[in-house]
This record gives C-alpha cells, structure tokens and sequence, in this order.
C-alpha cells in the first residue's frame, strides 16, 4: 500500500467532521457470466460519482466514501464465502478506480446473503439517520445461496439505517423468482434489473474534447510529497488512460470529478494537504517536500501554495463552465432523440436519487 507515510501528527480529516455523508458499498458479482457487469462497472465509475458530488443537505455538501466487494469468485476461499473487499469506505478515488480495473471474472459460488453481512458488519458505517448509508449489489444466481441467511442479514442492516438495493443481471421476473426482490423489500431498498451485456450508450457532445484539454492543466497542479507522492502521481495518470480506453466521454467524466470537492489527494498531493491542514504542510521535513519547496522560508512557502491553489481553482472554473454547457447539451439530445438506457450506472443514478431525496439530499443550484 502508499498510505505508511502520514504520520499521526498530520491527521488529514477532522473526525469532527459533521458535514452530511454519503456512503456507497458496492457488491459485484464476478462469477463467469459478469464480465459485462464489471465491464459497465468500469465505464460509469466516474458519471456516479459526480451524482454523488453534487448532493448537499440544508446547503451543506456531502463528504463521499465508497466500498468495494466482489462475491462468487472461486481463486479466494471457500471458507471466505468467496468473497474479496477490494477497499472498505475510502473518499480515494483513483484508488477506487485501480480497484475496479483490477477486476476479472471467474467461476464461483454466489453468496449474497453472506456478502451483504460482511459488508454490513465490516464497514464502519455513520449509523446516522441524516446520512444516506446504500448498499447496491449485483448479480445473477439465486440470492438465497449459501449458509448465510440474507433475511438475516437484511435484519441488521435495517437495525443500522442501512439501505439495501438489489439489481439482478437479466430478466426481472426472474430475478423476482430468485429471491432478489424479497431482498431488497426485506432491505427496506429497490429491487432492479438491467441487461449487463447491454452497449453502453456515450453521447459525444462538443464540449469533451474543451474539458479533457483541461485535463492535463489540472494534473500539472497536482504536485506529490513524501514516499508515496510520486507513486500516487503515477497513479493518477493511470486512472485517466484507464477511464480513457473507455470512452472520450467517459474520461470527461473523470475530469468533472476531477475537478470536485469530491477529488481530494491530501495523502500525497500537496496542495490538497495545505488546503486541509496548512500547518501540517509548514511543519514537513525538507526531505518530504516537492523540489519547488524545498530549502524556502515559510512565506515563500505560502506564496508558492497559493499561486498554486490559484491556478487550480481557475481551472476548475473553467471546467465548471464548460460542464453546464455539456449538461444542457445531453438533456437537448436525449429529449430530442427519446434515448433509454438499462444499464447500472442509470439504475443507481436513479435510486440514489430517490433514496437521498427522502432524507433531505439534493443537486447543488
């Protein structure tokens, strides 16, 4: 892992924090039959997140953290339910996204009522009525496999205001007769279904190729620290040839969660550091700094960071201004040529929008 650097003194979050939060676990099935699935798992990543970006409660923005599991995959153990957590609730991005692009396909037993439970019992959820807590899981066998009752564990979940949403991969009559409806009713969430196999739909629109140039203004202020700095800014650029093989659109919306509150690096960029704990940066060892601060006094420091911090925000300006002319341009063409859509990402833009509406969430003006 990156994360051994950061010592305690320079505490990156305030677990004080009382901002609303949004917590996602998603639970995919990786049995042999899924690779559409994760194919479309991978694709819409980032056009999630930025739903998820833009939600605040009584004017105040959500804090995101997502979680990663994956179920029925027979390389892990049986004694392990054949199931993996890739990260529990992490607000790191990019790592999220090495996460999802690392997944693979493989024979297995599909235990939903015993992944629920890990997820439910491992993740260290708020338990806050006021937070929107989900669990979505996928797949496509009989949610009632294995020694795990998920009635059970639809029961705790309940007990910690956890929602549970289930979307069966195929017909919906037959995802009702396989007990994933049951589940979802029992989880007090919304039973779905999609086609995973299902082309996944990408409206080009003029102002992709105008946020993606951006893009590479964007990471030049992305600046690394410490052991991992560089590593996590290797990374980075990873994540957007990742999101790029996709799509040209697709890459435009990592760029938009990019450019969010949502997108912060404060472990190994920075400038993210300085705007979450500007004494933390001041307090760092030479050796641990970027070159361009190295050897400076603590005003050329600060000079340096806002210039920096200046640059950033002019950008991102930038990139939120082109983002609503696309976002006009999307909704003209989707009225004008009636587009539906069956896959996951429009499945869960559309409970999340519905389960968060119920508790005082919405889009930012």
């Amino acid at each position: 892992m990156f994360f051994g650097y950061i010592s305690h003194a320079f505490s990156l979050k305030n677990t004080e924090n009382q901002n609303p939060k949004i917590q996602l676990a998603l639970l995919l099935d990786v049995s042999n039959s899924m690779d559409g699935l994760i194919d479309q798992a991978k694709a819409q990543l980032w056009k999630i997140v930025n739903e998820l970006a833009d939600m605040e409660q009584n004017g105040n923005p959500a804090d995101i953290e997502l979680s990663l599991y994956t179920f029925g995959d027979d390389r892990l153990l049986v004694k392990d339910g054949y199931i993996k957590q890739w990260n529990a609730f992490s607000s790191d991005l990019d790592l999220i996204s090495q996460n999802l692009f690392a997944l693979t396909t493989s024979g297995g037993e599909e235990y939903c009522g015993w992944t629920l439970a890990d997820a439910v019992d491992d993740l260290n959820w708020t338990g806050r009525a006021s937070d929107l807590q989900i669990i979505v899981i996928a797949g496509n066998e009989s949610f009632a496999q294995g020694t795990k009752n998920y009635i059970e564990s639809c029961k705790r979940s309940n007990q910690n205001n956890i929602i549970v949403n289930t979307i069966f991969c195929g017909h919906c009559p037959d995802g009702k007769s396989l007990f994933w409806e049951d589940a979802a009713i029992r989880g007090q969430g919304k039973y779905m279904c999609i086609d995973q196999d299902q082309q996944i739909e990408y409206i080009a629109t003029p102002y992709d190729s105008l946020i993606n140039d951006q893009n590479n203004k964007l990471n030049d202020t992305y600046i690394g620290y410490g052991a991992i700095g560089s590593k996590r800014k290797e990374m980075q650029l990873v994540q957007d040839d990742e999101a790029s093989s996709f799509s040209s659109s697709n890459m435009t919306e990592r760029v938009l969660s990019k450019s969010s509150r949502a997108y912060s690096n404060a472990s190994w960029d920075i400038l993210d550091l300085y705007n979450e704990d500007k004494e933390a940066v001041l307090k760092l060892e030479d050796k641990h700094l970027p070159e361009g601060l190295k050897g400076k006094s603590k005003k050329e420091k600060i000079d340096y960071l806002e210039r920096l911090r200046e640059e950033r925000e002019n950008i991102q300006r930038s990139i939120g201004s082109l983002s609503k002319d696309r976002t006009v341009f999307i909704e003209q063409y989707r009225l004008e040529n009636s587009t539906t859509e069956n896959s996951l990402d429009a499945v869960m833009l559309s409970l999340i929008r519905a389960q968060a509406s119920k508790i005082g969430f919405s889009k930012k003006e």
